[in-house]
Order: structure tokens, then C-alpha cells, then sequence
């Protein structure tokens, strides 16, 4: 871990709850991620993943953006974008 990156166990449980279904979670983790670290982009990524899987769509496409300008070369980025 360094000081731009969330650590471990934070990216762990954010993975764990996303994957559960956890969408409430995942995006309270998530938030607090694009805060802490506005340049981490798997934070955005999920990020738009959650506003997606909830039914907002317009937040999901801001986040997906973030994530596709922040890592460029990120095709599931893209995917997730299209």
C-alpha cells in the first residue's frame, strides 16, 4: 500500500461486496475511495458498476468517464462505458 492507494483489506471488501450483491456497501466504500484517492481509478470503475446495477444510469456514465479518462488503456473500462 502507499499513500495513493486504498489498502488491501478496503479493496478486498469493496471486491467482496460488489461481487455479493452488496450495492449499498460497495458504494459507501466506494465514495469514500474517490475521495480519499480522486486518482485511483478501480474506485470509479466500481463505482459506476454500483450506479449501474442500482438503476442510474446517468451517475454510471460520469463514473465510467472518470474511470476510461483516468485509465486509458483499461478495456473493461471501455466495455463498461459502451
Amino acid at each position: 500500500m502507499n499513500e495513493f492507494e486504498p489498502c488491501d483489506d478496503d479493496l478486498q471488501k469493496l471486491s467482496d461486496d460488489l461481487n455479493s450483491g452488496r450495492y449499498v456497501e460497495a458504494e459507501v466504500l466506494a465514495q469514500s475511495m474517490v475521495t480519499d484517492f480522486p486518482d485511483y481509478q478501480f474506485g470509479w470503475k466500481v463505482l459506476g458498476i454500483v450506479f449501474a446495477k442500482t438503476d442510474r444510469q446517468l451517475e454510471a456514465l460520469k463514473a465510467y468517464l472518470k474511470a476510461v479518462q483516468l485509465e486509458p488503456n483499461d478495456m473493461q473500462a471501455y466495455y463498461n462505458l459502451g
